[in-house]
């Protein structure tokens, strides 16, 4: 029901042409008296092992809308926190498959790490043809993290076992378009609002 009701607001407003803002910009042009952005960063590209124990790359995700976020292994109550807001945004969007969600987490050397995310999806009953668990190395996550997703040192400190609980909404040209407290249920709904705004603006 979100999806609808958020669509008809949208709609309704649309002379507002509510939209909103792109990251690290870096070049914009005036277009008809509004600035469009003609340049900003992008995710760059990345290779992870998803739960099935298979590679999973980043142009997999062409023309995609993703949320990602992280795994916690020795936070099992923040993890269950994030996950369950996660799904609240798999639910929102189940009718929507251009929409992605990401949960990456650091493989500590485990050689089962696959097996251990198919069991976290089964425990949670996460849908996967959505939502992809994804593992890798210390240094990758955190490159990923802080040079690909650009959160702050202090959102992903290098003593925790993962970025923290930031979300990152990322559009279809791989730009950034925000930044979500992924344990705060008002957040989410500002993430499930701003990405029906995508929609939107996509279909027009």
């Amino acid at each position: 029901m979100l999806p609808v009701l958020v669509f008809l607001f949208l709609k309704l407003f649309a002379k507002n042409h509510y939209d909103i803002p792109t990251y690290f910009a870096t070049d914009s042009v005036l277009v008809n008296g509004r600035y469009k952005i003609t340049a900003a960063h992008k995710i760059p590209p990345f290779s992870f092992v998803d739960q099935n124990g298979d590679t999973f790359i980043s142009e997999l995700l062409t023309d995609r809308i993703v949320v990602t976020g992280f795994l916690l292994p020795g936070e099992m109550a923040m993890s269950s926190k994030i996950t369950t807001e996660l799904k609240r945004i798999q639910e929102a969007f189940a009718d929507f498959p251009e929409v992605r969600i990401l949960s990456f987490s650091i493989d500590s050397q485990n050689h089962d790490v696959s097996d251990t995310l198919k069991v976290y999806a089964e425990t949670f009953r996460i849908d996967t043809s959505s939502w992809t668990l994804l593992a890798g190395s210390r240094d990758s996550v955190y490159y990923l993290a802080q040079k690909g997703l650009l959160i702050s040192s202090e959102q992903a400190s290098n003593t925790s076992e993962a970025p923290g609980e930031t979300l990152v909404l990322i559009d279809k040209a791989g730009h950034i378009r925000g930044y979500y407290a992924g344990t705060d249920r008002a957040e989410i709904d500002r993430l499930i609002r701003e990405i029906q705004v995508l929609l939107y603006n996509y279909g027009n």
